[in-house]
């Protein structure tokens, strides 16, 4: 999908007409762009086209991801998304639910939605605890090592979920990260069967976190509430915390019972 104006040639501003481009084509991409395909598509050189996504960057309209050099769209254009969104969007919807996880947990609670082969953070209620996980608003998170990832990941189609995993690029955040796909795909079958997720110290070993999806009436889970925790707090690791646990997929299941009936 291309931007379109109905301006004549001489109205334009070329670079910023240029800068345009790169930032449509970055956002209706099937995959992440590395500098060489912008530099193909919009037909310039490789440093023009390096100028141009640094200035993108600068202004967290794109990312750039360092483990492939490869260009993602940016937490700036999640949050104008999410601001554009209508009252009765998912946000709006689930946002009382997430005050009522935090307000039971004490924890920093969030929702996530499944973006390619990755989740993103679109909601987000902090903890009033001076000692808790801070998280914003369009952050972005691996599918394999993240609690939200996993509660979402678990229910898809299974032609669909091992299409995602097939493409996985495993990296090993920690010690205790997901590695193989044979590892994803029984942690997977355990939140299938017990609904909850976990992140144990896999993205950070500071950090364990506990999720549940949201399912609509098909089954199909259209994203996913969690908390995270500081593992200093909790001994035993996420799995160990039963009642959170508990709130978690209580809260879960008045979520989507809510959001089934609006």
């Amino acid at each position: 999908m291309a931007i379109e104006s109905s301006s004549k040639p001489g109205q334009l501003i070329g670079s910023f007409d240029k800068g345009l481009a790169i930032l449509d084509f970055i956002v209706h991409a099937d995959t992440p762009q590395r500098l060489q395909d912008v530099a193909n598509h919009l037909e310039i050189d490789k440093s023009s086209a390096l100028r141009f996504l640094a200035t993108l960057e600068k202004h967290a309209l794109i990312r750039r991801q360092p483990h492939d050099k490869t260009y993602v769209i940016g937490t700036r254009l999640l949050m104008w998304s999410k601001d554009l969104k209508a009252g009765n969007s998912i946000v709006e919807r689930v946002r009382p639910h997430l005050r009522r996880l935090t307000a039971l947990t004490g924890q920093t609670s969030h929702l996530a939605v499944l973006r390619e082969d990755r989740v993103v953070l679109i909601e987000v209620v902090a903890s009033e605890s001076a000692v808790s996980v801070r998280q914003i608003p369009g952050d972005w998170e691996p599918l394999y090592s993240t609690a939200v990832g996993k509660a979402i990941l678990a229910f898809l189609p299974m032609v669909e979920q091992r299409k995602i995993i097939e493409q996985i690029e495993f990296r090993e955040f920690t010690e205790r990260t997901i590695s193989t796909r044979e590892m994803l795909r029984v942690e997977l079958t355990s939140v299938l069967h017990e609904r909850v997720a976990y992140d144990d110290a896999e993205m950070n070993l500071q950090i364990g976190c506990i999720a549940a999806p949201l399912l609509d009436r098909s089954g199909f889970p259209i994203a996913s509430v969690g908390i995270s925790t500081i593992s200093a707090l909790h001994p035993g690791g996420p799995r160990a915390q039963r009642h959170l646990v508990t709130a978690v997929k209580q809260v879960a299941q008045e979520t989507m019972l809510a959001l089934r009936q609006s």
